[in-house]
């Protein structure tokens, strides 16, 4: 399912913003790799340490997920905030004129 959802991507890009869409592919690429990954842990596989190297490559795919999310974030409540700074300052100029 998570190929069709990337096919659906690259071929109708959805998204108008380059970085949305790159973020959603990231999120995409991050959630197959980590469903391919899956069936090494059945009981097919006795390999102990493998399972726990794939484990350690989960939880950093994960990381890195929120990683790149929690800096877009932030990088957009910056932005905004210095957005609303700059409006404030000018409408109390404006009130300052007025008086």
């Amino acid at each position: 399912m998570c190929i069709f959802q990337l096919l659906y991507l690259y071929e109708c890009r959805p998204f108008t913003d380059p970085k949305d869409a790159w973020v959603e592919n990231l999120e995409e690429l991050s959630v197959l790799s980590v469903a391919c990954i899956l069936p090494d842990f059945t009981n097919l596989y006795d390999d102990a340490e493998m399972k726990w190297k794939l484990g350690w490559f989960i939880i950093a795919v994960v990381f890195l997920n929120l990683l790149v999310n929690s800096v877009l974030i932030v990088l957009g409540m910056g932005r905004t905030l210095v957005r609303v700074y700059k409006l404030a300052k000018v409408k109390i100029l404006m009130l300052k004129r007025e008086k």
